[in-house]
């Protein structure tokens, strides 16, 4: 505060370099504690708990985990944020703040303090969608989403890529399988339908010719006399926005694709539950879809190749070396195969990788039977069934061959990634 204290400047600016030092290295620290997968945060995520014997790593805590479980359990049943909300709090169970209050956790007392008991079982819309999208329930642990800009800075969130992300780091609630099915049925999810029926194909019929999702609509038709009756049908709106990516007018009606993949997942039902889908079925499925043979057709021509190179080459030096080619044509000509040869050879090095992938498809097939067990004395197509055993449905539009109304459909089941 004295005017004649002139180092009072510098001692300002090495305090301030001082500050910024210590603020980089204590990031530094945060984050190498997190790329080991250490668990430092104050509050445990809903259906955790600390490990009594390691202060940095988490266990289940086996009542919230239930309920965790059964969040996912109804989204994988096709039921939306606000139905899974309405479920959980008209079964009373505890919210989350509310349970880790209850468990000694003075951090959400204010919340819940003087309020009536009705309000401690109901559930938020952000607090299902926050369980729903967090992959600490796969195991793993996401950790630096927010920093401080520096010495009195404030706080800000980090993008997804700027995240550090640590897989395996502690013991899961969910699989993998089902967490990644539950976020493309959230994302495929849109508003209420305005219509007479449900659409249980949501987020998963494609348009055979474009590959967009088709939509759900209402057709008003005449029905008997004058009477005008409403019929859901599903149709593929690409064709009218942007014609030159797809060609044909794709539509079908809703009861009568309920009929054909009803008799589909029927088939395939029977069949697994008389254990007549094989490995080898699901192989050969697989082996058409991805062109196996072809990569193997290419592996061959490509071996014959080489073979023809290695041929080329030992003539081409015995031409140099009894001097019938000079020694320039023979560097431009071998440097030219030499090129081809190292092309070829990265080529087949790629093929031999793809062709010799292990996928798990006995362990897969064991679980797609283990669902279609549980629905073998269905009588009808619903939504639970949809979404546990189908991935994808692809139709294309109707032609007539021979007189007859053709159809092609193509239905990909879960697990096993092809059709049956």
């Amino acid at each position: 505060m004295k005017s004649d204290n002139d180092i009072a400047p510098f001692k300002n600016i090495l305090n301030n370099m001082y500050s910024r030092d210590l603020s980089r290295k204590i990031k530094s620290a945060i984050r190498q504690r997190v790329s080991h997968g250490l668990y430092f945060a104050g509050q445990k995520p809903y259906g955790y708990k600390k490990d009594p014997n390691n202060k940095n790593h988490i266990v289940p805590d086996e009542e919230a985990a239930e309920n965790v479980k059964e969040i996912f359990r109804l989204a994988l049943e096709g039921k939306g944020i606000v139905a899974i909300m309405q479920i959980m709090t008209e079964r009373k169970i505890l919210s989350p703040s509310a349970y880790k209050a209850k468990n000694g956790d003075t951090r959400f007392d204010w919340y819940h303090k003087g309020k009536p008991d009705v309000l401690l079982t109901k559930w938020t819309i952000s607090g299902v969608q926050k369980i729903m999208h967090d992959r600490v329930y796969v195991g793993d642990m996401v950790g630096c989403k927010s920093e401080i800009t520096g010495p009195g800075g404030k706080k800000q969130r980090l993008t997804p890529d700027r995240h550090t992300l640590v897989e395996n780091t502690h013991e899961p609630l969910v699989s993998r399988e089902d967490f990644q099915r539950v976020q493309t049925l959230m994302a495929a999810r849109h508003r209420k339908s305005r219509h007479c029926a449900e659409n249980i194909f949501k987020g998963i019929l494609f348009c055979g010719h474009c590959g967009k999702r088709m939509s759900f609509a209402a057709n008003l038709i005449k029905s008997v006399g004058k009477v005008l009756v409403q019929r859901p049908i599903l149709r593929c709106f690409n064709h009218t926005a942007k014609s030159h990516e797809c060609l044909y007018y794709n539509a079908v009606y809703y009861k009568d694709l309920k009929a054909r993949v009803w008799e589909s997942v029927k088939r395939v039902l029977d069949q697994m539950n008389a254990d007549e889908i094989s490995v080898a079925t699901v192989q050969k499925k697989i082996d058409e879809r991805n062109a196996a043979g072809k990569l193997q057709t290419e592996r061959a021509k490509i071996e014959k190749r080489l073979g023809a190179l290695t041929v080329i080459v030992r003539k081409l030096y015995e031409d140099y070396a009894a001097e019938r080619l000079d020694e320039a044509g023979y560097q431009g000509l071998l440097s030219g195969y030499q090129a081809e040869k190292k092309t070829l050879t990265e080529r087949l090095t790629a093929i031999a990788a793809e062709l010799g992938k292990t996928d798990d498809r006995e362990e897969n097939l064991k679980k797609l039977k283990a669902i279609a067990a549980d629905y073998a004395d269905s009588t009808e197509l619903t939504a639970e069934i949809v979404k546990k055993l189908i991935e994808r449905i692809e139709i294309k539009r109707a032609e007539i061959v021979d007189g007859k109304e053709i159809r092609e459909l193509n239905i990909i089941y879960r697990f096993i990634n092809t059709n049956l």
